[in-house]
């Protein structure tokens, strides 16, 4: 409540300030409702059975789930809520929780309940293992809510032993640039009690967390578009090291003895340099 009163304080202080007030601004919704909601639909065809997305100001789930359902009755909006916070509960008192920008100590009032069907509350740790496991395995570098979201949309898959036959959408909406400090930093996930000492040890060893075939193991190094390893002498100066390296496109190059001497002495990489 301070925030907020702080924020409607400087509107009144600060000559032509505009104060946004997404919890309550109608248009935060409305805007979801004409643009979001119809993105979803046409790039899904009109093919979707479920609608999963978490909570924060409550506008994009309201909004775009007012309309899916307009457009096609029978779409299950899925509400996903951090454990711990009221707003998917049920009469439940608020704890505080990690994962940021979804879930609140209140029931926002641009959150509409009635085109909410069902909720599925994720642990913080779920969240945070699953977004890691994404960035990882698929590439997405999703934020601690979109992680959430996936677990609760795989978990509530598997519970209600949905087909094949089923389309799911998982509304990620987020991304990892603005925690790269925590849950994406293995200190701060160790430190937070999210990783036992052995995983933490894995990960700082350079071993796989991630036990899984990795994308791209399996492609020949003939096809990548990289540059045959060079050579240098020992007696080679850094310019011309650093011109192989840098200018000309090399990863690393190999080092051998001076003129009189070919043996193999090591290898330069660009970290070298």
């Amino acid at each position: 409540d301070g925030v907020f009163a702080y924020a409607e304080k400087l509107t009144k202080d600060i000559p032509g300030a505009f104060y946004t007030s997404q919890f309550t601004n109608k248009a935060n919704p409305a805007t979801h409702y004409k643009r979001t909601s119809e993105e979803i639909y046409d790039q899904c065809g009109g093919q979707i059975d479920y609608f999963f997305m978490a909570a924060g100001t409550g506008g994009t789930i309201s909004g775009t789930g007012k309309k899916l359902k307009e457009k096609k009755p029978t779409i299950k909006i899925i509400g996903c809520d951090p454990v711990g916070s009221v707003i998917g509960s049920k009469g439940e008192i608020y704890i505080p929780f990690k994962v940021e920008g979804v879930g609140q100590d209140f029931i926002p009032t641009n959150c509409d309940m009635t085109i909410i069907d069902d909720w599925v509350k994720f642990p913080d740790k779920a969240a945070f293992d699953t977004a890691r496991r994404v960035t990882c395995l698929e590439g997405i570098m999703c934020g601690g809510s979109a992680g959430g979201v996936i677990w609760s949309a795989l978990d509530y898959a598997k519970k209600n032993k949905l087909g094949k036959d089923k389309t799911i959408v998982a509304f990620l909406p987020d991304t990892s640039r603005n925690y790269l400090t925590r849950y994406v930093n293995n200190e701060w996930y160790f430190e937070a009690g999210f990783l036992t000492e052995a995983e933490y040890r894995a990960i700082t060893m350079e071993k796989s967390y991630f036990p899984e075939k990795r994308y791209g193991d399996e492609i020949q190094i003939k096809e990548l578009n990289a540059k045959i390893l060079n050579t240098v002498r020992l007696d080679s100066t850094i310019g011309e090291i650093w011109k192989k390296v840098k200018e000309e496109g090399y990863l690393a190059v190999n080092v051998t003895g001076n003129p009189t001497d070919e043996d193999y002495k090591g290898i330069i990489t660009c970290k070298d340099t």
